[in-house]
């Protein structure tokens, strides 16, 4: 059994949400997708699919620039929607970056929400390891950010203990409570309910108050869901993915084949029914390469079932 969050020094403990439970938010009242910066910067995506005021979150991989980043937070502005850029802790040089990087996005394409990471680095490239180091930076409170997402892994983490995750999501709960800033996590895809279920009741026995966006595998082919979940590091459920794949040429096909996000969707709702107190609070999508189909997807299941 994991030990039980240890509370920083001096951290406050006021519960961060008022009431017995977190708002359930369902399909049909929306959900945030991820885009990369090719697909928001290019001309292919169908984006009057997209429902207005969608939050898409922007990634950052090591060969786009803070500048294209800035580029695409705008376009998202100008056509309707929220930017939530992903800030990355290890590729940046040190706060003074992270500070710049905030202000711009801020100032420039009234970015008021972040996804704060530590990054798949094996060796920072700057001063920076861990968003930790972000948080306790005093950068986000003097830019003026309103909210942040962080990362959850409900089937662990490849280069982190258990208890290492623990302690850094108490620190982050005492943020929340400290500085007011609502705080959520975004968790990493997963093709069972059950493990995530297991985690939610597990990190919040154990202290967690942060709202819960459950993050769900998009439409893409089978070879790009095998290899992002096997790069990510997620545990049990890659059994599942197997499963359902017909063989080698299941594998190789262009879907998912035997079930798509709605079985997931479907379980979680029903066990925030059987327990109220769940801190799920919503459904983020990892489109993977097939950011069309998920829109479109989502679109139709939120109508038939929300």
């Amino acid at each position: 059994m994991s030990a039980p969050f240890a509370k920083p020094k001096d951290a406050v403990t006021t519960p961060l949400n008022e009431g017995p439970c977190v708002p359930f938010i369902p399909l049909s009242q929306g959900y945030s997708i991820e885009a990369t910066p090719k697909a928001i910067l290019g001309d292919r995506v169908e984006w009057g699919a997209v429902p207005e005021g969608t939050r898409i979150f922007i990634p950052q991989f090591p060969k786009n620039t803070p500048e294209e980043m800035l580029a695409c937070a705008k376009r998202l502005q100008g056509m309707g929607f929220k930017p939530i850029p992903h800030v990355t802790a290890r590729r940046l040089a040190d706060k003074r970056e992270f500070e710049r990087l905030l202000s711009k996005l801020v100032a420039e394409a009234a970015v008021d929400e972040i996804l704060l990471l530590a990054g798949g680095d094996d060796t920072p490239h700057g001063q920076l390891g861990n968003t930790l180091e972000l948080l306790e930076s005093g950068v986000i409170e003097r830019v003026g950010i309103r909210r942040i997402g962080v990362a959850g892994h409900p089937e662990g983490h490849p280069e982190a203990t258990q208890d290492a995750l623990d302690r850094a999501l108490a620190i982050k709960n005492a943020f929340s409570v400290e500085t007011g800033i609502p705080l959520y996590i975004v968790t990493q895809f997963f093709f069972d309910a059950d493990p995530f279920i297991a985690w939610e009741r597990r990190i919040r026995e154990q202290g967690n108050r942060l709202p819960i966006h459950a993050g769900l595998p998009g439409l893409a082919s089978g070879p790009s869901l095998l290899k992002h979940a096997m790069a990510c590091g997620v545990g049990s459920s890659v059994k599942v993915l197997r499963r359902n794949m017909t063989g080698l040429r299941g594998l190789l096909g262009l879907s998912w084949r035997g079930q798509d996000p709605g079985r997931i969707v479907k379980a979680l709702a029903v066990s925030k029914e059987r327990d109220p107190a769940s801190n799920l609070a919503g459904f983020h999508f990892y489109a993977l390469g097939a950011f069309d189909l998920t829109v479109k997807w989502a679109n139709r299941f939120a109508q038939t079932r929300g």
